[in-house]
């Protein structure tokens, strides 16, 4: 059986808090982290943030429509994750629904960054068919990973995201749906062959409704023998 790959967000509120985060949740081994610079006020030290771990890195500033904290008018929060690729982050989290998304695609490429392809839906799970019509969108695009996220109503919903999974081996997939209902597609997702499933660092910190910290998602999986 694949071993789960998991990826822990850090919504830290400054540049200080969030080295803090990265130096202690790296200690339990993530495998890969998720720097979430629009929950950061004030300086972001994109530089130190990239130092502070071996662990590979995420820089996403998720837009206010789908789901973000931050207030930078867009041209400012493009630059921001521009600069993440400068300066050695190993993924760059773009929207799909992003303007001028194949001219940033590109320049993150160029700048040695891969490309992480999100869109999420906060009141539904889409049926199956229309997940797949959003994905083959995303592999037009050309990015690296493809994250398809939805809101689990019912926990029949899960069975959505698996059935995507299962219909879509080897294509880089990351998807499951968010909320309380969602938790089976979080944790059963990177073993229907998604590329990972996402974690908080701790309670409280959570970036989306639903998510479980890296600790308990761990332990679940001892559990289940992976």
């Amino acid at each position: 059986m694949v071993r789960p790959r998991i990826c822990v967000t850090v919504t830290a509120q400054s540049s200080l808090e969030a080295l803090e985060a990265i130096r202690n949740i790296s200690l339990q081994e993530p495998d890969i982290i998720e720097l979430r610079l629009d929950f950061i006020h004030g300086e972001i030290r994109i530089d130190k943030l990239r130092d502070s771990t071996e662990t590979p890195l995420i820089a996403t500033y998720r837009k206010k429509d789908e789901g973000g904290v931050g207030s930078l008018p867009e041209d400012e929060r493009v630059s921001l994750l521009m600069e993440a690729c400068r300066d050695g982050f190993n993924y760059v989290d773009l929207e799909l629904s992003a303007d001028s998304l194949l001219e940033y695609i590109q320049e993150a490429k160029n700048l040695g960054s891969k490309i992480v392809l999100s869109i999420h839906d906060f009141q539904k799970t889409p049926r199956v068919e229309e997940m797949q019509v959003i994905l083959y969108q995303m592999q037009d695009k050309e990015g690296d990973i493809f994250k398809i996220i939805g809101t689990a109503n019912a926990v029949e919903d899960n069975l959505a995201y698996l059935k995507l999974l299962m219909d879509n081996p080897d294509s880089n997939l990351v998807t499951f749906g968010m909320g309380q209902n969602g938790a089976m597609s979080r944790i059963f997702s990177p073993l229907f062959g998604a590329e990972y499933t996402y974690a908080s660092t701790e309670r409280g910190r959570e970036s989306a409704p639903g998510q479980i910290t890296l600790r308990e998602l761990k332990g679940i999986y001892r559990a289940l023998g992976v």
